[in-house]
């Protein structure tokens, strides 16, 4: 998943000259169908430097199964809240160091951006950069996502933990309205991991 489609703003339109938050209508088209998001814990936070957030679910499936979907960079469309695609920039590369070309589609425009690899732990943690994005990221710091996949009941508890840093030449004021921009796109961080458990669990029941 893209900065794009997992970055700051997702389907949440941030102007950030004027400060303004406008929320999608309902029933605005995503990617995906969404679906129950009942299941799904969000928190956020923000500090000086970054936007936080962590999304907590429990999935009916086996830790490695989670990795390996999570890890397929040519699924993510089937889950994320905004249309995107993903072209791997180095073909035959796989693992960490391998990157990614992806065009996010927000509010009737484009939005490239390019993914690298930086953890693949199979079957508890995959971890991804993404620069680029609608609001761009700082030289040397990208946007991070970060999913663990650890054995809980039967299943796997999946949590995704984002790291969204600020523009280096947001100023102090727009920087203070950090916690209150984070935590109004909670609820689309909800829908993205309630998006990836669906399918998840369609995976798992479409197997003999």
């Amino acid at each position: 998943m893209s900065a794009n489609a997992l970055g700051a703003t997702l389907a949440i339109r941030i102007d950030v000259r004027s400060l303004q938050v406008t929320l999608p209508p309902r029933g605005l088209s995503r990617g995906v169908s969404d679906v129950s998001s009942k299941d799904v814990q969000v928190r956020t936070w923000a500090d000086q430097t970054a936007a936080h957030s962590s999304a907590s679910t429990w999935v009916p499936c086996e830790p490695a199964n989670c990795f390996d979907y999570v890890a397929d960079f040519s699924r993510h469309a089937e889950w994320t809240t905004n249309p995107v695609e993903i072209t791997r920039l180095e073909p035959g590369k796989s693992g960490v160091g391998a990157r990614f070309r992806a065009v996010g589609h927000q509010a009737g425009k484009e939005w490239p951006s390019e993914l690298e690899v930086t953890l693949c732990d199979r079957p508890s943690t995959f971890e991804f950069t993404a620069s680029g994005g609608p609001i761009g990221t700082p030289k040397d710091d990208p946007h991070r996502h970060t999913f663990t996949f650890t054995p809980e009941a039967g299943g796997t508890r999946l949590i995704l933990v984002r790291r969204h840093p600020l523009p280096p030449d947001w100023s102090r004021a727009k920087r203070s309205l950090t916690p209150v921009i984070v935590r109004l796109t909670s609820g689309i961080r909800r829908r993205t991991v309630a998006n990836l458990r669906q399918r998840l669990i369609d995976r798992t029941a479409a197997v003999p």
